[in-house]
């Protein structure tokens, strides 16, 4: 690693210092994709900023947040993705959150009921491919699709061990990368490549990304304390999962530069 030069990388306009892998790594990769291909490496103790209101140091302040419990206003789910190992760094607490190669936030929820209204528009029984939407936890058991819309916090419940909380802090606005076919790096032909257009129809509920439809919440762990105490820990398909804080109304996302 020493020799590894460092490189700045920009993703939505939070930026920082990586190390570049090097001449005979970045080849190999360019020769397989077919283009110029460099790639980086983020060692431990570096971050992205976490911009806009997406942090839940800020999402905190959203006064159309009330509290929720386990025995009222929420309903009890599993996991039907696996979730890999999760390790939170030091950085990982509401006074100092951190990204790393993440668009805007760590964890990506969305539900298989949501899924299935997308699958719905399509003809001929075609179904909707959730790794599109690139989330890494997927629940089911909502009682409607969409109605994460409106949640705040959701606690998960390992085989073992206390709860874990993830604060859902803002939607994720959606763009054209729904409509990639991923076996070639093109806009999907024909039915395929018009997710986007079919979510425009009424899924532009987020007043902040009015012109974009919204797909799944973006997730922060928990607290400082919480965060440490789960460093190192896991959860996997079937952990059960209930919603522990709902919003009044939806949040307004707000990333700048985002547009």
């Amino acid at each position: 690693m020493d020799t590894l030069k460092e490189v700045d990388v920009s993703l939505h306009g939070s930026d920082v210092q990586a190390m570049n892998m090097g001449k005979e790594i970045n080849d190999w990769f360019s020769r397989c994709f077919g283009w110029d291909v460099m790639l980086v490496y983020l060692p431990p103790g570096k971050t992205r900023k976490v911009l806009g209101n997406l942090a839940p140091k800020n999402a905190h302040e959203d006064p159309n947040q009330r509290a929720g419990s386990a025995g009222q206003n929420s309903w009890f789910s599993t996991f039907t993705n696996y979730v890999p190992t999760i390790l939170q760094s030091k950085e990982a607490h509401l006074e100092d959150e951190g990204l790393t190669f993440a668009d805007c936030a760590p964890y990506l929820v969305v539900t298989e009921e949501s899924v299935s209204d997308v699958s719905r528009r399509f003809p001929d029984g075609a179904m909707a491919d959730v790794t599109k939407f690139r989330p890494n936890i997927v629940l089911e058991g909502a009682e409607a699709a969409y109605e994460e819309d409106y949640w705040g916090a959701i606690s998960i419940l390992p085989k073992s061990g206390r709860a874990m909380d993830i604060i859902l802090t803002q939607n994720c606005i959606r763009c054209q990368s729904l409509d990639i076919d991923y076996t070639n790096g093109t806009f999907a032909k024909e039915e395929k490549g018009t997710m986007l257009k079919k979510l425009m129809r009424d899924r532009r509920v987020d007043m902040g990304k009015k012109y974009s439809p919204v797909f799944g919440r973006y997730g922060f762990l928990g607290g400082k304390e919480e965060a440490l105490e789960m460093r190192g820990g896991a959860v996997a398909v079937g952990s059960e999962v209930y919603v522990s804080k709902w919003n009044e109304e939806r949040t307004r996302f707000y990333w700048p530069g985002l547009m």
